[in-house]
This record gives C-alpha cells, sequence and structure tokens, in this order.
C-alpha cells in the first residue's frame, strides 16, 4: 500500500468507527475518512486501509 500525507488521517477516522459500539458500514467509513481529508475516497482505498490495518502490528486490529 502506498503511504501518502493522507493515509495516517484516515486510519484515525476508521480507528474511531472501529472502536465504536455497534460496528460501522462501509458508508459510514466512507464518509467518516471523508469528513477527516476533506475529499472523497474510494471503496477500494478503504479496504486497502483495512488491509494495511490488519496487517501492520501497530494497529493490531481483528475484524472478523
Amino acid at each position: 500500500m502506498g503511504h501518502n500525507k493522507n493515509a495516517m488521517d484516515r486510519y484515525l477516522a476508521l480507528d474511531k468507527c472501529f472502536q465504536r459500539s455497534g460496528g460501522a458500514c462501509i458508508d459510514d467509513l466512507l464518509a467518516a475518512c471523508e469528513n477527516a481529508i476533506g475529499y472523497s475516497v474510494s471503496k477500494k482505498t478503504i479496504y486497502d486501509d483495512i488491509a494495511y490495518m490488519e496487517a501492520n502490528s501497530t494497529w493490531q486490529i481483528d475484524l472478523d
């Protein structure tokens, strides 16, 4: 996954969504990321970010 200047902002927005009880759908995740960085992102970007967060030991998220 390529890193860019807004990746960390997206990761933090996703992390907040994952911490909420009740879960979040892809549309919620898209909206959170778009609000955090100020422009639209694709679903593929969100899925790539989630895969990166699952694989990276810093984030240690486990999505089932």
